[in-house]
């Protein structure tokens, strides 16, 4: 088996009302997220298409009635940020200095950015705010009210509600712009996040030291959001958590219908991109590559989830720490009768939807750039989690369409290792179109399937114009690279004599069972891998000859590998007599740089078999895995 990616053409366009994203000198149709990260042009981004749901933007809003009684159905995402990087705030700041002249990091949190980016990608209006902008309470660290803007010190109502702000103060006040959500990402210090409003407006907390109450300390804000009892001081998980998340509850609105692979995970933090540290100051520098992970320990004797709370996932690595958990309005909070300054003291029940979000900007001192580091899959479940704290409708995601993503580098390799080889666009003649008698070598002890003048389906020979690049394994799937999505298929190794060692092709595999480990392979990456068609098989194959075999006329004996005793196992065979192994990478490659295009296994296509059609014309796209149909030790075309 070879992989591929999802071909456009095969795969069914994207409907036309679906939006554009638009990477580097590529367009590329996604929907429903916009702004997926892919930013290396040399690996990443040239490289991949990605498996998006090919639905219709969100068209129905929710509807908000603010404290004046007005219904607010397109209002603003209001994304509280680090205070100490705004000359209006810092001074009320627990750090009270401008971050802005840190020389370890960047003086703004760029996934605050990220995070906004998205969510306006996606048709959202968003505004930016310090979280101290949204207090209520005055500094525990600096003692004094919060910065007096409008007069009325410690009060954000006007934020909340559609105020132009100091800045633009003579612009029309407009209170259908008063928010609709607040996000508050833990780029900045957990004493200064904002305690939580009682306007009924749905919260996502990527901010750890906020997510339960104040047994162990109070935070300096006030900011409880009572979703855990008994939770001990805690900090993020960083790296050492690992890239996925255990899904525990797969069927919530928020997780249903995305992919998850054969542990069910999904991953949730991308791998680094090839150069993304490599001009950070070490030591002394922040890195550039951040995963922070918005942990909280429901370990034996640590925090107790409250009664309302559903946990969605916690780290696969751990699975005593939550870290995707969502509260309905209405449900049963944990202990709010310890801090008497929260908003919520002594409340019983969630006034509205609260997501404990899994990433955390991780504030101080560091580049803050944990929500750049989010999978595909990452910022889709955090574009669905927003929708659904603010009551929109959500449809199962469809796991089809694609992100059209045009290969440049010369070679690829992925998050297994797998490398990948790039295959330009071009035409060629599919088929055999010569007149004379097929090489011996072809037709000895196997002639009543291969006649001297080839296979009627091979024929008439006609064009195929492969319209774009695309990336094909360099080598076929081996037992070791199946395995880690199917570990069962190890009591295969070795049947009828065939393939036991982990370098080995495997075999024994249906078309279905080769198409779902594409897709756990997808899922797994955040990028979109398939079989490819046989046409692309066939012209990766070729690689520009148009002789019999891309060796010349004839196919010299290392590529041979004893057909007779290998066409196909034999139940009557007992073990590995003159069974020659299935190591992959043996021969030599094609001018192509692809080994046993010629030799080794069948190789299965994404296509259905059926008559020759003339003036194909294949769409192809993104990366390409080689998966085996049955050994084959001989020749192969």
């Amino acid at each position: 088996m070879r992989l591929r990616c999802i071909n456009p053409g095969e795969a069914g366009r994207v409907a036309p009302s679906v939006p554009y994203l638009e990477l580097a000198d590529t367009m590329c149709e996604l929907s429903p997220l916009q702004g997926m990260d892919m930013k290396n042009p040399l690996v990443w981004a040239g490289a991949l298409a990605l498996a998006i749901g090919a639905t219709s933007q969100v068209e129905t809003k929710a509807a908000y009635t603010n404290a004046n009684g007005t219904v607010i159905t397109n209002g603003t995402i209001i994304i509280s940020t680090r205070a100490a990087g705004d000359g209006h705030f810092f001074r009320q700041s627990s750090s009270t200095t401008d971050d802005m002249d840190d020389n370890r990091g960047p003086g703004y949190s760029p996934g605050d950015a990220a995070v906004g980016e998205l969510l306006m990608d996606n048709g959202y209006s968003v505004k930016l705010l310090p979280d101290k902008a949204l207090s209520t309470t005055n500094s525990s660290s600096s003692g004094g009210l919060c910065r007096d803007v409008f007069g009325a010190p410690n009060n954000p109502s006007l934020y909340y509600d559609g105020h132009p702000g100091p800045a633009n103060a003579g612009a029309p006040y407009n209170e259908l712009l008063s928010a609709m959500l607040v996000v508050i990402s833990g780029s900045g210090s957990s004493a200064d996040v904002a305690p939580p409003n009682t306007r009924r407006l749905p919260i996502i907390a990527g901010e750890h030291a906020i997510l339960g109450d104040s047994a162990t300390s109070v935070p300096g804000g006030h900011g409880e959001l009572h979703l855990y009892s008994n939770k001990t001081a805690s900090s993020n998980i960083g790296a050492s958590g690992g890239l996925y998340m255990k899904v525990l509850a797969p069927n919530h609105p928020i997780m249903q219908g995305l992919p998850l692979d054969a542990q069910g995970r999904v991953q949730i933090f991308r791998d680094p991109y090839p150069d993304e540290n490599a001009h950070v100051l070490t030591p002394g520098g922040v890195p550039n590559y951040v995963p922070s992970w918005t942990a909280v320990d429901i370990g034996a004797g640590k925090a107790v989830p409250a009664p309302g709370l559903s946990i969605i996932g916690v780290l696969d690595s751990d699975p005593n720490q939550a870290v995707f958990a969502v509260m309905e309005a209405g449900a049963g909070l944990g202990n709010t009768t310890l801090d008497a300054q929260s908003s919520w003291y002594n409340y019983t029940t969630a006034p509205t939807r609260v997501v404990h979000l899994f990433v955390n900007e991780n504030g101080s001192s560091n580049s803050r750039r944990a929500f750049n580091a989010l999978s595909a899959w990452g910022r889709m479940l955090f574009l669905r989690a927003c929708q659904w704290a603010m009551g929109e409708p959500l449809q199962p995601y469809p796991a089809l369409g694609v992100v059209d993503i045009t290969p440049t580098s010369a070679r690829f390799t992925n998050s297994m290792g797998m490398s990948f080889v790039r295959i330009p666009a071009g035409t060629f003649t599919m088929g055999y179109w010569q007149s004379d008698k097929l090489p011996d070598e072809l037709i000895l002890n196997l002639g009543q399937w291969f006649p001297d003048y080839g296979d009627y389906d091979e024929q008439p020979a006609h064009p195929v114009t492969i319209t774009r690049p695309f990336y094909l394994g360099t080598y076929e799937v081996s037992n070791a690279e199946y395995e880690q999505f199917a570990p069962s298929h190890r009591a295969l190794r070795g049947k009828l004599g065939f393939s036991t060692n982990d370098n080995e092709a495997v075999v024994f595999v249906s078309w279905p069972e080769a198409k779902a480990y594409c897709d756990w392979l997808s899922a797994r990456d955040g990028q979109s891998y398939r079989l490819p068609t046989e046409a692309e098989w066939e012209f990766a194959c070729r690689a520009d000859t148009t002789t019999h075999f891309w060796t010349g006329d004839s196919l010299p004996a290392q590529y041979q590998k004893n057909p007779s005793d290998c066409w196909y196992p034999d139940p009557n065979r007992s073990g590995p007599t003159n069974i020659v192994p299935l190591t992959v990478g043996q021969t030599p490659p094609n001018p192509w740089g692809l080994y046993d295009m010629h030799g080794n296994v069948e190789e299965w296509c994404n296509d259905w078999y059926g008559p020759r059609a003339f003036g194909w014309r294949a769409h192809s796209t993104g990366l390409a895995l080689r998966m085996s149909r049955r050994a084959w030790c001989g020749w192969r075309w």
